[in-house]
């Protein structure tokens, strides 16, 4: 057994281990390792790793072909605000083409493109039920045949909140 150092003098007597001939130090186990010790954790891993790159491609993928939409929901911010700010007639009358320009990328040309009245309005319903209401599509047809229409804000409110609901929602 190693000898005990000296007990220092400022040391009260009894104070701390000093001087215990007993003493027994605690054993600690090495610590452990994190790493996986078996094939089969490196097997989840790659497959969790592989699943991951798959949802983040997926995700990419999804994001690029909804850029149409993200850009036919900014122009109809842009249509709103310049309806708000005096431009009410010309704002309105870019609504039903919009529409259709939105169609035309999401669908194929071949079905959308000679649509119109209520062939039209069908189609709207079948990719996006509900979004817009029977008014809504009256006035999208009289915008496209007059040229345009005077509309009662509660009217022009419930169109553009009836386009931008057909714009987020229709399923291609």
């Amino acid at each position: 057994m190693d000898e005990l150092p000296e007990r220092p003098r400022f040391l009260p007597p009894g104070f701390g281990t000093v001087g215990h001939s007993d003493f027994v130090e605690l054993w600690v186990p090495e610590e452990v390792s994190l790493v996986p010790q078996t094939a089969a954790w490196y097997l989840v891993a790659s497959a969790l790793a592989a699943a991951l790159v798959l949802g983040l491609i997926r995700a990419a993928r999804r994001y690029e072909r909804n850029a149409y939409r993200r850009a036919a929901l900014s122009e109809l911010a842009r249509l709103r605000d310049a309806a708000a700010g005096g431009g009410r007639s010309a704002a309105l009358q870019q609504l039903p083409e919009l529409l259709k320009r939105c169609a035309l990328a999401a669908f194929p040309r071949e079905r959308v493109a000679g649509l119109s009245g209520a062939p039209w309005h069908a189609f709207l319903d079948r990719t996006a039920p509900g979004a817009l209401g029977d008014d809504q599509k009256s006035v999208l047809s009289r915008l496209v045949l007059q040229g345009g229409c005077e509309l009662p804000g509660k009217a022009e409110r419930e169109l553009f909140e009836g386009v931008e609901r057909w714009l987020r929602r229709h399923h291609v």
